[in-house]
């Protein structure tokens, strides 16, 4: 669920050895406009250490799909926290007459 007032920054996997492991992080984040010159920014980074002979590829992908899902969890939530916000207020804002 991208928004058009969402800027998404991806960071490519990074790949280096640790020790005889090789670790491959995802950084994946976004920038949410919530209006009246606010923004609300996300970012998570995902790592896992992979044993020779694992897949890369399918590393990668794995982590991004979670990095992803962790974002789009994080901006669901703040999204209906900010929604029940505005109808409580606009619940107790009387009509102008």
């Amino acid at each position: 669920m991208l928004n058009p007032s969402v800027q998404v920054a991806i960071n490519a996997a990074v790949d280096k050895v640790v020790g005889t492991k090789r670790e491959i992080s995802v950084t994946f984040g976004r920038t949410i406009n919530t209006g009246n010159y606010n923004s609300l920014r996300l970012d998570t980074r995902v790592t896992e250490i992979i044993s020779k002979g694992e897949d890369m590829d399918e590393v990668y992908k794995r982590l991004w799909n979670e990095a992803f899902s962790q974002v789009e969890r994080a901006e669901t939530a703040f999204m209906k926290k900010q929604r029940a916000q505005v109808a409580a207020r606009n619940s107790k804002t009387e009509p102008i007459m």
